[in-house]
């Protein structure tokens, strides 16, 4: 295991047969958004959702027609459809979810 990232932002990256590194980041409002992508071969990846420094949601590439450039694309826009959402909604009252 590697500990990579700023204390605020600390996070473990499991190694595997493709090694996942971080291509891009960018903050939304109180949001940190971390994309990261196979280093080599086939491209799989998934972005990082962070809120005030918590982890509060991971999105997983789903597909296998990606290259690069399309797979950093779709991550970005999968985190702001998911920033849109969460703006939507209403966070009054338990929802008897727990934290992650």
């Amino acid at each position: 295991m590697i500990l990579r990232g700023s204390p605020a932002l600390r996070r473990i990256v499991v190694r595997s047969r493709s090694e996942l590194v971080e291509v891009k980041r960018f903050d939304r409002q109180e949001w940190s958004v971390c994309i990261f992508l196979t280093a080599a071969g086939f491209v799989a990846g998934h972005v990082d959702l962070h809120r005030n420094d918590e982890h509060k949601c991971r999105i997983a590439l789903a597909g296998q027609n990606y290259d690069r450039a399309t797979a950093v694309k779709a991550l970005e826009e999968k985190a702001d459809a998911f920033l849109a959402n969460w703006g939507r909604k209403s966070r009054s009252g338990d929802s008897g979810f727990t934290a992650l």
